[in-house]
């Protein structure tokens, strides 16, 4: 329908002169609107099957498939996968990739392929969350990627670290109900977190959320360290 208006509005233009010109442009107008219309409607049409795909996968079955795995290992690779994933948003906006605890092995049971899917899902919302702060005023962008165990040794801890434009503190506990989002409709639907905490929840562990809002933000995943050799 779109293209047929263009077709419609180049005919029109054609025969401007035998038309008056109020004729003229009334038609050029409510053409303009039509087209206008039309592609709100492809907008919303391309939005709301996204959301029918999230919600697709909102209802498979993310049962874990446990394996012994050297977790360091893997967030090396999702090392990786951020410099090859976000190469244009690093290079534009210069953001630096640091890890941590990394080079040594740390063994756990998990479901590598769904853990790597939820870090993955933080680091996206960090690097959006350094472009939108870089958009605003040139500064050094920071994303680190970490690896520890807890004090008394019994978690693993990963942390995904950016200082972008952090979280409002009024809708920090809000960030993991589905379909919530401060993005636009077109940018997201607002399940990745609630995706990515369900499927941590499934490995028995949590995901923490903390941030000042135009500093940092850090979200840090636990995952019991009971089966890790």
């Amino acid at each position: 329908s779109i293209g047929l208006l263009k077709d419609m509005k180049a005919n029109l233009e054609d025969e401007e002169e035998k038309m008056s010109q109020d004729n003229f442009d009334d038609c050029i107008d409510i053409l303009d609107m039509l087209n206008t219309n039309l592609s709100k409607i492809e907008q919303h049409g391309v939005n709301t099957t996204r959301m029918l795909k999230v919600m697709e996968e909102m209802l498979k079955d993310r049962k874990c498939n446990l394996s012994n795995t050297d977790v360091a290992a893997m967030l090396r690779k999702v090392k990786e996968m951020i410099h090859s994933y976000f190469a244009k948003e690093i290079s534009e906006c210069h953001i630096t990739v640091e890890s941590d605890g990394l080079s040594e092995p740390v063994l756990a049971d998990i479901d590598a392929e769904l853990v790597n899917k939820a870090v993955m899902s933080m680091v996206s919302n960090s690097v959006y969350a350094i472009c939108k702060k870089y958009a605003q005023n040139a500064y050094n962008p920071l994303l680190r990627l970490s690896l520890r165990k807890n004090e008394q040794g019994r978690e693993l801890l990963i942390e995904i670290y950016d200082n972008g434009i952090g979280i409002e503190e009024t809708i920090l506990n809000k960030v993991f109900d589905p379909f919530f989002t401060t993005k636009t409709t077109s940018e997201a639907v607002g399940v990745g977190l609630y995706l990515s905490r369900e499927i941590i929840q499934n490995h028995g562990g949590e995901i923490i959320v903390e941030s000042t809002k135009d500093v940092e933000t850090k979200f840090i995943i636990s995952i019991p360290a009971t089966a890790a050799l």
